[in-house]
């Protein structure tokens, strides 16, 4: 028998480790997602045919049985990632599936508005009079989460042991990302111009986003706060540090900048919207990959979101008009 400590030895492939662990992780997710799926089925039917006696506990322990199920099967499978990878060198990455952090990262965040569900509707529609700390929770709720579960399954066990984070000079690379920034918007905005002109040929009416109504009657301060300081440095953290940083090891940096520009503009959830932020999350990857610190990508997309604010509050407030 051949031990560890010997020349010839070499560890197990990844694939090869704790099949069952992974079926049942998987088995897990997909049980969560049908029996959460099936609850919001019956509460949505309930709530179409009043005369349908339907307990409103019954649908809120099938929801907490089936987001129960997803979040210890995704939890299951990044820890068997994390056991099975951590032989592989410090130049692979070795945590777990991107996607599934993303995922819990999206289920924590809207365990959290649930809770704040009274003021939701606020703040998506942009309603005045919701509270600043309900409107600060909900816009920095998901970035909160993506941080939770980067330090929880990357940085704790040093998943991207190697990964340049900050290096380099960093004045430089915010100077760079600064030098980005105004091209960038002006790029996207005009690529969002011309969507919005192709939609409105087909007769679609492009939604606005729930921060440019949250822009309209929050407070411009909880605005910049969430917007402009968390947003960029915890969205870069995750997309560009995390995402392409792993994806970049498994698949090589340029598919590894387009897949995680696409997660990027996904993630946002806007029609009219894909395209200019798939752009500008090239943009990101790339200046990244060419400094190699997050300063620059956070640097340009901090400045890129203080543009469109600023503007915003100046239509907002009567200084400007409003675009046509």
């Amino acid at each position: 028998m051949t031990d560890q400590a010997s020349p010839g030895w070499a560890p197990p492939a990844p694939a090869d480790q704790h099949r069952v662990w992974q079926a049942a992780s998987i088995g897990l997710i997909i049980a969560g997602l049908v029996i959460s799926a099936f609850a919001i089925g019956v509460a949505a039917l309930a709530t179409q045919q009043p005369d349908l006696q339907l307990s409103r506990v019954y649908v809120i322990v099938l929801l907490a049985l089936g987001a129960g199920l997803f979040l210890i099967g995704c939890v299951a499978n990044l820890a068997r990632a994390l056991i099975v990878r951590r032989f592989l060198p410090p130049t692979r990455y070795r945590g777990g599936s991107v996607l599934l952090m993303l995922l819990i990262a999206v289920f924590g965040a809207n365990a959290v508005a649930f809770l704040f569900s009274k003021d939701l509707v606020g703040v998506l529609t942009g309603e005045a009079g919701t509270s600043d700390i309900a409107t600060l929770v909900l816009l920095t709720v998901l970035q909160t989460w993506l941080l939770v579960v980067t330090g929880l399954f990357v940085l704790l066990p040093r998943a991207l042991g190697a990964v340049p984070f900050f290096s380099g000079d960093t004045p430089r690379a915010i100077g760079r990302g600064l030098l980005w920034a105004i091209p960038a918007w002006f790029v996207a905005t005009l690529l969002g111009a011309i969507v919005e002109r192709i939609m409105s040929l087909f007769n679609i009416a492009p939604e606005p986003q729930a921060v440019e109504n949250v822009i309209g009657a929050a407070n411009p301060l909880i605005v910049v706060v969430a917007v402009v300081v968390v947003a960029p440095i915890a969205e870069e953290v995750f997309f560009r540090g995390v995402a392409f940083g792993a994806w970049a090891r498994e698949y090589g940096p340029r598919r590894a900048i387009v897949m995680s520009a696409l997660l990027f503009a996904v993630i946002h959830a806007s029609l009219a919207a894909l395209v200019p932020i798939f752009v500008l999350g090239l943009a990101l990857a790339v200046i990244y990959w060419r400094t190699r610190n997050l300063a620059s990508s956070i640097t340009l997309h901090a400045t890129f979101n203080l543009i469109s604010v600023v503007i915003a509050l100046l239509v907002r407030y009567g200084i400007v008009p409003p675009p046509t």
